[in-house]
């Protein structure tokens, strides 16, 4: 069992691009396994959990669906 993510292992301000532009985020990368993004995006909140061993692979954008734009 791992030990629970301190406020340490917080990154606060991260850019993150959702929709061509960048908004704050944060970022959570204590695990050695996983890094954990989130962005607050007004009425929503975008959540990602990444495996570590492909973030090097991976162009970090995220995109609304266009069907899910207008709910």
């Amino acid at each position: 069992m791992r030990d629970p993510a301190t406020e340490d292992d917080l990154t606060r301000d991260v850019p993150i691009r959702v929709d061509g532009q960048d908004v704050p985020g944060l970022r959570l990368d204590g695990d050695p396994d996983v890094l954990g993004l989130a962005a607050d995006l007004g009425e929503r909140i975008l959540t990602a959990v990444l495996p570590r061993e492909h973030v090097p692979f991976l162009r970090l954008a995220f995109a609304t669906r266009p069907d899910r734009a207008r709910r």
